[in-house]
Formats: C-alpha cells, sequence, structure tokens
C-alpha cells in the first residue's frame, strides 16, 4: 500500500522539493496551497485520505494553525507536523502543540521525510492480536 501525504503550503520550491523526495520514496503527494483547501478536501473525501500531513503554519492565507485545529476536529488522525521554515524554527509552537505531531524544519531532507512515512505506517498498523 502506499503512503498519502498531503502537503499544505504557498512555496512552490518547498512543494516541488517535498513532491520530489516523498514520492521518490513510493508515496503519493498531494499539495494544497491554504489550510481551507486541506480542509475542504478532508470533509469532502475528493481525495485519499492521507497517512501524513504536512502543514505550514505561517502560509500567507494565515490558516495553517486554523487547519491544524479544524482537521484533528474532524476526526482526522493523520500524522500532523507543522512544516517551518529555518528561521522560525525556535518558536515554540505552543498553541498547536496538542494538535501536532512534531515539526520539520524547511527544506526537509530525503531521510526525514523516510522517518515520517515509517511513523505514519506505524500509527495505522494495527498489531497482530
Amino acid at each position: 500500500m502506499r503512503e498519502v501525504v498531503w502537503v499544505v503550503d504557498d512555496c512552490p520550491l518547498t512543494l516541488k522539493i517535498c513532491k520530489v523526495r516523498l514520492r521518490s520514496l513510493g508515496a503519493d503527494v498531494y499539495a494544497m496551497p491554504t489550510g481551507r483547501s486541506a480542509f475542504g478536501a478532508w470533509t469532502s473525501s475528493t481525495l485519499p485520505k492521507p497517512s501524513a500531513i504536512l502543514v505550514n503554519p505561517d502560509i500567507h492565507s494565515g490558516d495553517g494553525p486554523a487547519a491544524c485545529q479544524l482537521l484533528r476536529d474532524a476526526g482526522c488522525g493523520s500524522l500532523l507536523l507543522l512544516l517551518v521554515d529555518p528561521i522560525a524554527a525556535h518558536i515554540d509552537p505552543e498553541p498547536q502543540r496538542s494538535l501536532i505531531d512534531g515539526t520539520l524544519i524547511k527544506p526537509v531532507s530525503t531521510e526525514t521525510l523516510a522517518r515520517v512515512l515509517e511513523k505514519a505506517v506505524a500509527r495505522h498498523v494495527k498489531p497482530a492480536a
């Protein structure tokens, strides 16, 4: 089964890097420019549900943090990670801490993305009884 990852960011370079690296690891990647578009995709079921969602909390639409809350409220159990610029890496994501599973610093390496996929797989694989 191929893992599905949604990348919520409005930076074309970040989207390209994430797409190329995640696809090289065998994942299906869907890019969304706003948190609203991610929430809309989740509630409308127009795309496959993701194993992981990478969200830039500083996207220009300003709705990255709200999207994290809306997705969790809608029952999203996907691995949810903030995708932050190096200059903002020192900022504590206090408002989202209870909603997210971690933070990634851009540009995200292939090795880091491989670990993200491993965590996503482990999250939804049920142990044998």
